[in-house]
């Protein structure tokens, strides 16, 4: 029975990680995509301001 609830903990575990992983990474994704934005989109304004 403790081997049974021992592999039932490793497989939650495994599967808690991989949700963490892909949330961690569509989050860094989103960022790269939000200051690639915001770089694009400032540029051209920081030009002409000055």
């Amino acid at each position: 029975m403790g081997a049974i609830a021992g592999i039932s903990l490793l497989v939650g575990g495994i599967g808690i990680m991989n949700i963490m992983l892909v949330r961690t990474k569509t989050r860094r994704e989103s960022m790269q995509r939000w200051t690639r934005f915001s770089l694009k989109s400032t540029s051209p304004r920081a030009g002409t301001i000055s």
